[in-house]
């Protein structure tokens, strides 16, 4: 059975309104915890660069010495 209400009214009350509310809210903290994450893991990135660049120093300059 179809329901006599219509589209108008089950958009516009206080509960849409409030779940409106609570999705946009969510929307814009799900945003920003992203951000973060995409922050963290570039950082990441950046100090295994650097751990490798080290790494690579280290054993370039042990091999040297063991063969000069």
């Amino acid at each position: 059975m179809m329901d006599d209400r219509g589209a108008g009214g089950l958009r516009s009350g206080p509960k849409f309104k409030q779940a409106s509310i609570d999705l946009d809210r969510l929307e814009r903290e799900y945003r920003e915890v992203d951000m973060m994450h995409n922050i963290m893991l570039i950082n990441m990135g950046h100090v295994e660069i650097d751990r490798y660049k080290q790494d690579r120093a280290e054993k370039y300059a042990k091999m040297v010495k063991e063969f000069a």
